[in-house]
């Protein structure tokens, strides 16, 4: 489209979230609504594929689904 989205079947979103610059990362030992909140929702309500990790020089989040799972 005119934003620079491509559209049409097979099309995809995708998203990634790295911090950096920061103090040392660890994998929480629980899960909580935060975490709920972007991983589980996105990969109910978009169908989507969402990763996390926890590198030691940050925290990485990434997306990815069908465009027309956006609405």
């Amino acid at each position: 489209g005119a934003d620079g989205t491509v559209e049409g079947p097979g099309s995809a979103f995708a998203i990634v979230w790295e911090e950096s610059d920061g103090p040392p990362v660890v994998e929480p030992e629980r899960k909580g609504f935060g975490s709920r909140i972007i991983v589980d929702v996105p990969r109910v309500k978009l169908n989507a594929a969402v990763s996390i990790a926890y590198p030691p020089t940050g925290f990485r989040w990434s997306l990815r689904c069908a465009t027309s799972g956006i609405s």
